[in-house]
């Protein structure tokens, strides 16, 4: 499957999404948010695919960018939407990617709600996964999967589709909530949330066959 982006119209769309403004959502304003900025943290190094690695951050700027390009990363191909199937997709996996491991980044760490922790992990995995499918919200239903490539396809734009512009949606707005507000990011830390508490914090390690996930 090939597909063909324009890097200047996907810099834009991804310059309009970040520069959404909130008056109390200062979103990665913490000192310690330090987050992708380990030496050792290099996601999708590929040499045509080398994203957030310019100090000047010129995402999706270089003319080799062929996202989900290669024949063993068929993600949202399949009629059946099967995600991380393919045994070749083992994302996560690597000894040195332990995201959010620092003692200051603790992520939804609850007791009661261990979410993915089945020893199976089906993830998306249902054979009629239909994400988001309204009629308004056509998102990644083309049979092209011609994602930000319709001109009519003006995400956070439509009169239809007024994600965090409701006045009375006000995500992120409570004094209480303050996400990504803490100088120590503790995000959700409810004694009741402890989700991918794994003990080596190991999120998405995989253990894949050809058949799919097991």
């Amino acid at each position: 499957m090939k597909i063909n982006f324009a890097p200047a119209t996907i810099f834009f769309k991804l310059v309009q999404i970040f520069t959404l403004r909130f008056s109390h959502l200062h979103i990665f304003k913490s000192s310690n948010l330090q987050i992708f900025k380990s030496l050792n943290l290099q996601i999708f190094k590929s040499s045509n695919l080398q994203i957030f690695k310019s100090s000047n951050l010129q995402i999706f700027k270089s003319s080799n960018l062929q996202i989900f390009k290669s024949s063993n990363l068929q993600i949202f191909k399949s009629s059946n939407l099967q995600i991380f199937k393919s045994s070749n997709l083992q994302i996560f996996k690597s000894s040195n990617l332990q995201i959010f491991k620092s003692s200051n980044l603790q992520i939804l760490k609850s007791s009661h709600l261990q979410i993915f922790k089945s020893s199976n992990l089906h993830i998306f995995i249902s054979s009629y996964l239909q994400i988001i499918k309204s009629s308004n919200l056509q998102i990644f239903k083309s049979s092209n999967l011609q994602i930000f490539k319709s001109s009519n396809l003006q995400i956070f734009k439509s009169s239809n589709l007024q994600i965090f512009k409701s006045s009375n949606l006000q995500i992120f707005k409570s004094s209480n909530l303050q996400i990504f507000k803490s100088s120590n990011l503790q995000i959700f830390k409810s004694s009741n949330l402890q989700i991918f508490k794994s003990s080596n914090l190991q999120v998405f390690k995989l253990s894949l066959t050809p058949a799919g996930l097991c």
